[in-house]
C-alpha cells in the first residue's frame, strides 16, 4: 500500500524536518505553496494533508479542499501552528493532529506515527468497526 502525504508549507524549516519523518513511516511525499496544493488536491488523492497555519485564510481553504477532494476516502490532516491560542479554530476548520511551530524531529515522530496509525486503519476500512465496538467499552470503564 502506497502511502501519500501532501505537505503545504513556506517554512523551509518545518518541511525539512517533516519530510524526512514522513518518509522514514513510509509515506510519499510532495512539498508545495498554497494555491499549488489546492491544485493538487484535485489532481491526486492523498492519505495526508499537512498545512501551514501562517496564513490561515489559505490553509482553511486548503483542508477545505482536502475534504471535498477525499470524498469518502478521508485524509488525516495535520495543521502546522505557531500560535497555541488558536488551536480550537485549528481543529474547528477539520484538522486532525496539530505540530506546533518551531517543528523538532521529537514532536513530528511522535504526532506522525499517530497520524499514520490512524491513515491505515482508515486505509483499511475497519474504522467504523474499531470506534463503534471500542467507544461504548470506553465510556463503561469511565463511568464504573
Amino acid at each position: 500500500m502506497n502511502l501519500q502525504s501532501l505537505l503545504v508549507s513556506k517554512d523551509e524549516q518545518a518541511v525539512a524536518v517533516l519530510t524526512p519523518v514522513l518518509a522514514g513511516f513510509g509515506l510519499g511525499v510532495q512539498s508545495c505553496g498554497y494555491p499549488d496544493g489546492i491544485c493538487r488536491l484535485g489532481e491526486q488523492k492523498f492519505d495526508t494533508v499537512i498545512v501551514d497555519y501562517d496564513d490561515p485564510h489559505s490553509a482553511a481553504l486548503v483542508l477545505q479542499n482536502a475534504y471535498q477532494a477525499a470524498s469518502g476516502n478521508h485524509a488525516v490532516t495535520v495543521a502546522l501552528l505557531s500560535d497555541k491560542a488558536k488551536v480550537r479554530s485549528v481543529f474547528g476548520a477539520g484538522a486532525n493532529f496539530v505540530l506546533y511551530k518551531p517543528v523538532s524531529e521529537q514532536h513530528a515522530l511522535a504526532t506522525l506515527r499517530a497520524a499514520t496509525a490512524l491513515m491505515l486503519v482508515l486505509a483499511d476500512g475497519i474504522a467504523a468497526r474499531v470506534v463503534a465496538r471500542r467507544v461504548p467499552e470506553l465510556a463503561r470503564r469511565r463511568v464504573g
